[in-house]
């Protein structure tokens, strides 16, 4: 899943969401503001779950 940076043109404040969070429901964390820009990166959330034990988060 991609990563979104995501930029409030009110307060300033920067945070990351996952690309397929839904915009409509996007407030700042900062000020409460619905005034979001956001910005796609190459970044990629990659997670198996947990549980599995092929992977050094999940021991």
């Amino acid at each position: 899943m991609k990563i979104v940076e995501a930029k409030c043109l009110d307060c300033g404040a920067k945070y990351e969401i996952l690309e397929n969070f839904p915009k409509e429901l996007l407030i700042c964390p900062g000020c409460d503001g619905k005034n979001i820009e956001l910005k796609k990166t190459d970044k990629e959330f990659r997670g198996c779950g947990g549980g599995c034990s092929s992977c050094s988060s999940c021991e």
